[in-house]
């Protein structure tokens, strides 16, 4: 219940008293207090963040009985709880510790004794309606109507007495109020402020497929006269966005990573070549050299010959599933290294099931393999789960 407490003049010099001292600790000192950086040591201490309590229920500190007084972390921020009472109405605070600003409050008038049938007075009990305990809410808060937004509205019993509980809130703060529905009366009242929102990301724009081209040629320091690309795609994983591009040179194969938005590598390999020695011509033979030099060797036209391709990878995972790479949907197709060695991770649907697949890039050996239904979580499941029921099998 809100209290109006004229102060004495000597009231009102212990007020300011306690308030002089906060401003010598937050101003006179001049240190700057970090959130996350501090303990309770250097914080404004207990005495202090309940004089900003009693400072803003207005109450003399000599006439509040302190109930609890307790250094804590709430809501990403160090507070001080305060708990006390005054003349009937009990008091909680949430004190910021660095600066002393009020987080939140309730306040909550204690039960009285309920009067024996001798001393009790008859009265006749008026039940205020929904409508007028908002309105009742709202003018103690100092709001008005289109001012708040209503999240919830709800009738409770305690104790033989019947309240309303109301919470509404504005761009800022919440309340919550509990009013009497046979007197009117504010039985009790929180406040609190909401953590602001943080602010959007700006839209950001993809460079696109040719620009990534260009960020890894150039990294490379590769001509794109003299690069044949073998893979150019927009990729995610875990939330990443990248360009997948890979190319080779007469002598030289390229993998790189390119972030979508910056165009910065984010990954990049380079493998050699290898071409195999022919034997040495004889030195009275140009016929021999010019052959020598016009005819690669094996490993050199086929530089592949030491890897299977991501389709190879692809057959050959859908195969292990007894399907075929056509009839099923890929989500995932990468080749990544795992512990030195190259392999390619895979991940494709048929239907309500999931398949993933991991196949050496060296043999097509497949090194790992799992399946399971989306629906009822088994390895092999023939059902067509219509209606995506969970509880087919619990027979």
């Amino acid at each position: 219940m809100k209290q109006n407490i004229n102060l004495t003049p000597k009231k009102k010099l212990a007020v300011v008293a306690a308030i002089a001292v906060l401003v010598l600790i937050a101003v006179g000192t001049g240190t700057v207090l970090a959130v996350g950086s501090y303990n309770e040591s250097t914080s404004i201490g207990e005495t202090n963040a309940q004089n900003f309590a009693f400072l803003d229920a207005g109450i003399d500190p000599a006439e509040a009985l302190v109930e609890r007084t307790e250094f804590d972390h709430e809501q990403g921020q160090f507070v001080y709880e305060v708990e006390f009472t005054h003349n009937g109405v009990e008091y909680e605070y949430w004190v910021k510790a660095d600066d002393g600003s009020i987080v939140k409050k309730e306040t909550e008038l204690k039960k009285a004794p309920t009067p024996t049938p001798e001393t009790a007075v008859p009265s006749t009990p008026v039940a205020y309606t929904l409508e007028q305990a908002k309105e009742i809410a709202l003018a103690d808060a100092g709001l008005t109507a289109d001012q708040v937004t209503f999240i919830e509205t709800e009738t409770d019993k305690d104790d033989g007495n019947t309240y309303f509980e109301l919470d509404f809130q504005t761009a800022d703060t919440k309340y919550d109020y509990e009013i009497n529905r046979l007197t009117g009366e504010i039985y009790s009242k929180s406040k609190e402020s909401l953590p602001k929102p943080e602010p959007k990301p700006e839209a950001k724009e993809l460079i696109g497929l040719e620009e990534a081209k260009k960020a890894a040629l150039a990294d490379a320091g590769v001509k794109a006269a003299d690069a044949t690309y073998t893979k150019a795609e927009l990729e995610e994983d875990d939330g990443r966005i990248y360009y997948d591009v890979e190319f080779k040179t007469a002598s030289a194969k390229y993998e790189y990573e390119i972030d979508g938005y910056t165009g910065k590598v984010l990954d990049k390999e380079k493998e050699t070549i290898k071409t195999s020695t022919s034997s040495k011509p004889s030195s009275g033979s140009s016929s021999s050299s010019s052959s020598s030099s016009s005819k690669p060797s094996t490993s050199s036209s086929k530089p592949s010959s030491s890897q299977i391709s991501l389709a190879e990878a692809k057959s050959i995972a859908a195969k292990k599933a007894g399907l075929s790479a056509g009839s099923v949907t890929f989500t995932k197709a990468k080749l990544e290294k795992d512990d030195g060695r190259k392999v390619y991770d895979l991940e494709f649907y048929k239907g309500h099931m999931e398949y993933e697949c991991e196949v050496d890039a060296a043999t097509g050996k497949v090194l790992e393999y799992d399946s399971e239904c989306e629906v009822c979580e088994k390895r092999s499941c023939t059902d067509s789960h219509e209606g995506h029921s969970k509880d087919h099998h619990d027979d």
